[in-house]
């Protein structure tokens, strides 16, 4: 979405593997690995020219490193309660007054809950996105109740890129009384 709208891209993903994957699937400026990669956040100082970034959409839990790679009044956007293996950051304040930047927190759930013609107008958006070509990228074939399991082991063992789908049943069948 945000490459259609005019910006540079810089995705982070773990292993070098699924920076691999990402490439192959989307159109984005830089793919960095982070796993045993503390020098990320250099990498998109250099990628920007030392200018850093003016948007992080976080959904994983790297609030603090990405502060070294942040440009002065941008922008953090946390995607829903991103944690790390369970545990979510403790940010110091101070590093966010320093630079004088703004912290959204986004919770769909809760947002659908307060205002739901708000969240119709989030789905709306989002069909007419899939309608001019945005595709989602998927992770694997998961088929039926029986891969649930293997479904739920590799998103656990962060072996996803996108997102799983599960088909429980074939789109033929239909219920039957």
């Amino acid at each position: 979405m945000a490459k259609k709208l005019g910006a540079k891209v810089i995705a982070l993903v773990g292993t070098p593997s699924k920076a691999e994957q990402l490439r192959r699937h989307i159109d984005v400026d830089l793919v960095i690995a982070t796993d045993g990669n503390d020098n990320w956040p250099q990498q998109i100082l250099d990628f920007t020219n030392g200018r850093g970034l003016d948007v992080v959409l976080d959904n994983t839990g790297v609030v603090n490193k990405a502060l070294k790679a942040i440009a002065d009044f941008g922008r953090i956007v946390l995607l829903g309660f991103v944690a790390r293996e369970g545990v979510m950051e403790d940010v110091a304040m101070h590093k966010l007054l320093l630079k004088s930047l703004q912290v959204t927190g986004y919770d769909y759930w809760k947002s659908g809950k307060r205002d739901p013609q708000e969240l119709q107008r989030i789905w709306d958006g989002y069909v007419d996105m899939i309608r001019c070509g945005l595709r989602p990228v998927l992770s694997g074939r998961y088929e039926g109740l029986e891969d649930i399991s293997r479904a739920m082991r590799d998103l656990k063992d962060r072996n996803v890129v996108g997102k799983i789908v599960v088909n429980i049943a074939d789109e033929k069948e239909t219920a039957k009384l």
